[in-house]
């Protein structure tokens, strides 16, 4: 600090307005007078030094944005192809639950079929052997028959839960959950008092037809 002035912050180089004078800042931040060859040579380094920073700094700048693009356009191109594979993902689970219900609910109606087939004891029977053989054979059927329903039953409810979890947010996989298990226990129950009645109605069947 001279005079109030601190040197530091002036520049390397000046020159005097009044006497034309060249001079040069030390390192203690004195000046030197120093020759009108060396101040312009000094000032074109100085103005090349500058020149050759602002280009380094540009070409830093360019090669951080073009990183940048590059990185944006990968994160971007990352993004579509998860994107795809979830929608795929999501497709085919959507397609597996459509053919879980699908194929659930053709068990139901074989199971209802076979249910229909074995409730009736239609034979002609010549005796009581063959009678109770047919019972038994059809009593095992209905319980065969009304546990394959069930599990039929359980399935197209499940699958088509799924499906519905697939567009619907916590509070209504919540409630389609409840909504599935209440409707698997009604089902359970009216399946379990279905079968008590067709295998009562059976054995009422047996006992009018018995031939002995």
């Amino acid at each position: 600090m001279v005079n109030g002035i601190d040197r530091s912050k002036l520049p390397k180089y000046a020159k005097e307005a009044t006497t034309g004078k060249y001079y040069e800042k030390d390192e203690d931040n004195n000046y030197h007078e120093i020759s009108y060859d060396e101040y312009t040579q000094a000032k074109k380094k100085e103005s090349e030094g500058k020149l050759a920073e602002a280009r380094a700094k540009k070409q830093q700048q360019d090669q951080e944005l073009i990183k940048k693009t590059k990185d944006e356009l990968q994160a971007s191109t990352n993004k579509y192809w998860a994107d795809v594979e979830e929608t795929q993902r999501k497709s085919e689970i959507s397609y597996q639950n459509w053919l879980t219900s699908y194929y659930a609910a053709k068990a139901v109606d074989e199971a209802k079929g076979q249910i229909r087939d074995n409730a009736k004891l239609s034979g002609n029977y010549t005796n009581a052997a063959e009678l109770q053989a047919d019972y038994r054979q059809k009593y095992q059927a209905l319980t065969q028959g009304y546990q394959t329903l069930q599990e039929a039953n359980t399935q197209k409810n499940q699958a088509n839960l799924n499906i519905y979890n697939q567009n619907t947010d916590e509070n209504g996989r919540i409630i389609g959950q409840f909504a599935t298990d209440v409707s698997n226990y009604v089902g359970q129950m009216q399946a379990e008092a279905a079968e008590r009645k067709a295998k009562k109605e059976l054995r009422e069947q047996r006992e009018a037809r018995n031939p002995d």
